[in-house]
């Protein structure tokens, strides 16, 4: 059904929460702000840093510029280490590999990070493509990334927040929606990916099928 698999990777792939976690709250504390429960830090997970800071946490546009560059500091000095890969996601890459589909990235997650990642994981071959922004873009762009990760045309995005959904029917591919990421509930009944999945299972026996 699908030969070209994009995998969004905060809260998909990786569960990046307590990185994500720590580099939030050490923003919070330099600016005397309250700190944020993980709770509060999931729905960070996926949209831009820019966005975050400056439309969810309110910063104005010179203290965004701040806290995105200190947030950078810390995860490039370690922060973006403390994660890992969800359970049955190694497993599925390498069975999808195994199947012939191409495996690809397509993250909000800056490139540097996010390449560093899958290398230290040793999972970075597995994908044709890891597609991110670089550090000096002041925003980035989804699905500008999306597209530079179709290989194919039977592509499908596989992510876990409405972004991945909106930036999957830009560029006329269809999604995934996965259930074990950052999506407060009811989200998906909004955004209505083309398909919903609860586990690794289900995306394996859903890209592999040929109804």
């Amino acid at each position: 059904m699908y030969k070209n698999i994009i995998f969004d990777a905060d809260g998909t792939l990786l569960d990046t929460l307590p990185g994500i976690y720590a580099g939030f709250n050490l923003v919070m504390e330099r600016f005397n702000r309250p700190p944020l429960s993980h709770e509060d830090v999931k729905p960070f997970m996926g949209p831009a840093l820019v966005e975050t800071f400056s439309m969810r946490l309110g910063f104005s546009a010179k203290d965004t510029k701040k806290a995105v560059a200190l947030y950078r500091d810390f995860y490039g000095d370690g922060g973006y280490a403390m994660c890992d890969f969800y359970p049955g996601i190694p497993e599925l890459l390498d069975k999808l590999k195994s199947a012939g589909k191409i495996l690809c990235v397509a993250t909000n997650k800056p490139q540097v990070f996010i390449d560093r990642i899958l290398r230290e994981k040793g999972y970075f071959d597995r994908f044709a493509v890891v597609a991110g922004p670089d550090l000096s873009e002041k925003t980035s762009d989804k699905a500008t990334l999306v597209r530079r990760a179709i290989c194919d045309k039977a592509a499908v995005m596989v992510g876990d927040r409405y972004i991945d959904i909106l930036v999957a029917d830009a560029c006329g591919i269809d999604s995934i929606g996965v259930l074990w990421g950052a999506a407060p509930e009811g989200e998906f009944d909004k955004y209505r990916p083309t398909h919903r999945v609860k586990d690794c299972g289900e995306v394996y026996d859903l890209v592999i099928s040929d109804k």
